[in-house]
């Protein structure tokens, strides 16, 4: 039987959320460390930023990772119906979200609180 990691949406405070993902993962996985996820977000030479970012002494947001290397990151067309390597998530009001729906390569993952999820996977449909 697989052990499912916390799912982001059941969170409201993202700090709990990363504490408790962290202590799932470390409990799966005795390799996964603070070192590791410092590294991802480009901390490679900190140690402690990602539990201070849990403890609320610094900002999730203050990384020396730069956003979007892909100049198409924000561009809604591309995202949909281009040539991506990683999952693209929508987000929309549910009274938009017919929009999205008629879309094949989008696959609405929940509705919930008024708003519609999407995903569309990496090597999908494109047209």
């Amino acid at each position: 039987m697989r052990t499912q990691l916390p799912v982001i949406f059941e969170y409201i405070d993202f700090k709990k959320y990363l504490e408790d993902y962290y202590s799932k993962r470390k409990s799966l996985d005795p390799a996964f460390s603070h070192s590791y996820i410092c590294h991802r977000l480009g901390q490679a030479n900190s140690k402690s930023y990602f539990n201070n970012v849990v403890k609320g002494r610094a900002d999730l947001l203050y990384t020396k990772k730069k956003p979007g290397s892909n100049p198409n990151d924000c561009n809604t067309e591309w995202l949909i119906n281009g040539p991506i390597d990683k999952p693209a998530y929508f987000v929309c009001r549910i009274d938009k979200a017919w929009q999205y729906r008629k879309l094949p390569q989008l696959r609405e993952t929940r509705a919930e609180y008024g708003y519609v999820y999407f995903v569309r996977e990496a090597g999908g449909n494109t047209k």
